[in-house]
């Protein structure tokens, strides 16, 4: 069983999936209820968004049967940032080939870069390696080598608002197996590896913010969250038409005239 939650600026999202043997994933419960308390993405009042929280978890246990314990809960908002940072190790052993733990130390040099203490590491992602001056290395797992280097991706958001949601999903009597950048998941759902390995970016956009990332040779390049979203949308549709919020919203849905569309 896969738990996912999403709380975003709109809606809160619950969802479970069933893994089949052959791999593939089967939604079996969902819940979306209209979620508050929360403002581009980052909680602005605990009790309201736990209680949409807990509103979202429910729904879909009611539909799947099952009792949820444990989440990966999605991080958002604009605090999100992310840079890129080179660590390079000697390799150890008598044989000088690398082994997992050189990997690690590595990974540790580079994610050993100087960031605020108000901020907090919510993933530190290998791009490539460099083996003995060789770039372009993906996995250098027992390669013969002397030195090794690593390019990683490091995401990091606001300290206190990584704090007040994970307090939010715990107050929902929800452990978190892990939090995981909004962005990130997006790219993972919607690329496959070709247009990672190629080069693109996704814009996921939200109610109150646009999370954004970039892949570049097969991993994360950039990630960013824009704190601009669909409901600017609905701001200017109410401003231009000298209409209210509500009436710009069903506009903007299309629940009012028709599209049209453009050939040529």
């Amino acid at each position: 069983m896969l738990v996912a939650i999403d709380v975003g600026t709109s809606k809160v999202v619950t969802l479970i999936g069933e893994v089949t043997r052959d791999g593939a994933l089967t939604i079996i419960g969902k819940g979306t209820p209209a979620a508050t308390g929360l403002k581009k993405g980052v909680v602005i009042n605990i009790d309201q968004t736990v209680a949409s929280i807990r509103s979202a978890i429910e729904r879909a246990e009611r539909l799947s049967g099952y009792k949820l314990e444990s989440a990966f809960v999605g991080v958002g908002g604009s605090h999100v940032e992310s840079q890129n940072s080179r660590g390079a190790v000697a390799v150890s052993g008598p044989r000088r080939e690398v082994s997992r733990e050189d990997i690690e130390r590595a990974t540790e040099v580079a994610r050993a870069v100087t960031i605020p203490s108000n901020r907090e590491v919510l993933h530190v992602l290998p791009r490539g390696f460099v083996v003995d001056g060789q770039e372009g290395v993906k996995d250098p797992l027992g390669m013969s080598a002397i030195r090794l280097e690593v390019e990683t991706h490091i995401v990091h958001a606001s300290a206190t608002a990584v704090q007040n949601l994970t307090k939010c999903v715990q107050l929902s009597e929800v452990r978190i197996d892990e939090l995981v950048a909004s962005s990130l998941a997006a790219g993972e759902a919607v690329l496959s590896a070709t247009e990672r390995e190629l080069g693109v970016a996704v814009a996921d956009l939200g109610a109150g913010t646009t999370d954004l990332a970039l892949f570049m040779d097969g991993s994360p390049l950039h990630t960013a969250v824009l704190p601009i979203g669909g409901h600017n949308v609905t701001n200017d549709v109410a401003i231009g038409l000298k209409t209210n919020l509500i009436a710009a919203e069903e506009m903007k849905m299309l629940r009012h005239g028709r599209s049209v569309t453009r050939r040529g």
